[in-house]
């Protein structure tokens, strides 16, 4: 199972039977980065290897169980991503992120193959009635990254989601050919992102980083209540620049 196919799937019936929006985001980015961790260090990205979704919901309690084929792997020891030497690291915030978002998270290694991680958390009570059968939303388009200038500042409008795969790509190469044609004070419109997983993050502090190294300045604005969240929580947001709108970024990048 694909991580998109995965947690829309989870999302659509969290929905259907009446669960907040906030709950359904909130369990919908552990889904994600259980299912994206299951295909990239369970199965070694390998075709042939299944991943597997479970849903299970009863007592108030939702429970979800992520599977795979590969030869088994740890998420019990992993640093802590907070942690000053390791917060510019483009990786290791997945896990992090479905601790936080549920309230257990149990890593079961088996000794034949496989690992299944199972992911529980209290649901609050429905806030509307549940709903007939689930429809699948109409899936997004792929992320887009738009550039643009204003004087001497390159400005990157973002829009969709920028999540494990080509979005994420996307926001890392766009950054590094304005950096390699000489762009040194770059701006980045958060204000159409949808959603950013861990694999966004990374992408970020990739360009972050890539930015710094090149004697330039990196800043965000108009983050979504739902990005910023992501940023508060893995204490990125005293790292970047952060403004509320275009031209405050403008102003204070000149």
């Amino acid at each position: 199972m694909e991580v998109e196919s995965a947690s829309q799937a989870v999302k659509g019936f969290l929905r259907r039977i009446g669960v907040d929006d906030e709950a359904c985001w909130r369990t919908e980015v552990a889904v994600r980065e259980a299912v994206a961790n299951a295909i990239v260090h369970g199965n070694g990205e390998d075709p042939r290897k299944q991943v597997g979704v479970a849903v299970e919901l009863g007592g108030g309690r939702l429970v979800v169980r992520v599977h795979d084929e590969g030869p088994g792997w740890d998420g019990k020891r992993l640093a802590d991503p907070r942690d000053s030497t390791r917060r510019l690291e483009p990786r290791g915030r997945g896990v992090f992120l479905m601790r936080h978002f549920m309230d257990e998270v149990v890593h079961d290694r088996r000794a034949g193959g496989g690992t299944t991680v199972t992911m529980s958390t209290r649901l609050p009570d429905p806030t509307r009635p549940p709903r007939g059968a689930y429809e699948p939303e109409p899936r997004e388009a792929g992320m887009t990254l738009a550039a643009r200038r204003r004087d001497d500042i390159h400005v990157f409008d973002a829009a969709g989601k920028i999540t494990i795969g080509a979005g994420a790509v996307r926001l890392r190469e766009g950054v590094l050919t304005a950096l390699e044609a000489g762009a040194r004070k770059l701006v980045i419109d958060m204000a159409r992102v949808t959603t950013v997983d861990s694999s966004g993050i990374g992408a970020l502090v990739s360009a972050y980083s890539a930015t710094a190294d090149c004697g330039g300045r990196l800043a965000l604005c108009r983050l979504p209540p739902k990005v910023l969240e992501i940023l508060q929580v893995t204490q990125l947001i005293g790292v970047f620049e952060v403004y509320a709108s275009e031209r405050e970024a403008l102003e204070g990048m000149a």
